[in-house]
């Protein structure tokens, strides 16, 4: 597939030069060798390898978690769905690691032929619950060394550690204030003076202090309500 993805890619190169292109491997594990012996579009720095997950480690461990596991291959809305998907992208925020969902409708695509996995019911309307569980708080540039990232779907609490090198550009928070922070939102910088904050629509933008780079900066947003949402 390789000589096919640098064909489709140098056709994208023509007219876009700077869109991500997504290449993926076998979706089997690879136990005993990496997939490809180096990237395969070669230099193109917005390359991605889209590595295909279906169970993270340890699903495996019993028939029930396996069984929970292959359910949630279709991605529905069952609390084991979607306490997956938490599990799965919690763990890619470990590894300040970006992730793209399969699907956003079905259209008669025959590789997908589950209906659960769209994020709209047959009927056309939204699909909420997985929506909120999709669209978490994240950094969408950071302005320095990425130490932690973490965000808690039941409280909405996010928490980002970096260590700032850049104090020319803001580090950007994505939230979504419908979904998550109906009632607004605080946020805590520590150390306190080493971050301007400038707020916009589902955006928070963290501007370094000069006097901070080097420092471990930890941003922490919070919903205003108690509440667990």
């Amino acid at each position: 597939m390789a000589p096919l993805w640098r064909a489709a890619a140098a056709a994208i190169r023509e007219s876009d030069p700077d869109r991500p292109v997504m290449y993926e491997a076998d979706p089997s594990p690879m136990l005993a060798a990496p997939p490809f012996n180096g990237p395969v579009l070669g230099d193109d720095p917005q390359q991605v390898l889209a590595y295909h997950v279906y169970c993270e480690p340890g699903d495996g461990k019993d028939l029930a978690a396996r069984l929970e596991c292959l359910a949630a291959q279709t991605v529905g809305s069952s609390a084991g769905e979607i306490s997956h998907l938490n599990r799965l992208l919690g763990i890619a925020d470990d590894h300040v690691q970006s992730w793209a969902y399969w699907q956003l409708k079905k259209y008669q695509d025959f590789t997908t032929m589950n209906d659960a996995e769209s994020l709209y019911w047959p009927n056309g309307t939204l699909e909420e619950t997985k929506l909120k569980t999709l669209s978490r708080t994240y950094a969408q540039a950071i302005a320095g060394l990425p130490l932690r990232m973490s965000f808690d779907p039941i409280t909405a609490v996010f928490e980002l550690r970096y260590n700032a090198t850049v104090s020319e550009a803001p580090t950007e928070v994505y939230l979504n204030e419908v979904l998550h922070y109906p009632q607004g939102f605080a946020i805590d910088v520590d150390p306190k003076d080493c971050a301007t904050l400038t707020l916009a629509k589902n955006r928070v933008h963290a501007t370094t202090s000069s006097q901070c780079i080097g420092e471990v900066i930890t941003l922490r947003l919070s919903p205003n309500s108690t509440q667990a949402n």
